[in-house]
């Protein structure tokens, strides 16, 4: 049924009709893109909802947050619920887009790559981890067209990340911002003897 090792192949993108014929890829390239900002603006809802503040809280200190009352356990479930929503959601257009969906999307690289696209845009950020995935996958195509050796320069900008923006690019950006405006403002770096 799953075919095993070798996936499902000769998945067809859903016709919807004539506006909005997926078989066409410009068209399905401005589908995934609305679906994408629809996810952006309700994942931003949900950081921003109390839910979102006792996640934080419980990321932060989860003995602290049942001391307060949260029922720490449950809020993780509905956590993992909801990102498992947004995980399959993107899921179905990646299956689309490729026509074709084998165990191997699931695998231990995979799982890595994910992370890796976290850590690289920031963890903690809804915009961070796009722009990691936008990097990663843009220097794989660049990269690997020009050498067999792509993932050693992969690795390299990884390792790169971790030394020199431990908080991901998005986070360095915003310190690097944050720096400057003070700078223009004439005012002192905060955190240092004075």
């Amino acid at each position: 049924m799953t075919g095993g090792d070798n996936g499902i192949s000769g998945i067809a993108r859903p016709d919807i009709g004539l506006p909005l014929a997926l078989k066409d890829p410009l068209t399905f390239y401005y589908v995934v893109l609305v679906f994408f900002l629809i996810a952006m603006v309700l994942m931003a809802i949900l950081v921003r909802s109390p839910f979102g503040h006792s996640l934080k809280g419980v990321r932060e200190s989860e003995s602290r947050m049942r001391v307060l009352g949260y029922h720490s356990w449950l809020h993780k479930y509905l956590a993992y619920v909801v990102s498992a929503a947004f995980a399959g959601f993107a899921g179905v257009f990646w299956a689309y887009f490729n026509g074709f969906i084998s165990p191997f999307d699931m695998d231990l690289n995979a799982s890595i790559e994910i992370v890796l696209m976290v850590i690289l845009g920031g963890p903690g950020t809804l915009i961070g981890p796009a722009l990691g995935a936008g990097i990663i996958v843009f220097l794989k195509n660049f990269i690997s067209a020009y050498t067999q050796r792509w993932l050693l320069i992969l690795g390299t900008i990884y390792i790169l990340t971790i030394l020199y923006a431990p908080q991901g690019l998005i986070n360095l950006l915003k310190d690097w911002l944050k720096g400057r405006q003070n700078k223009a403002c004439g005012k002192k770096p905060s955190g240092g003897k004075g």
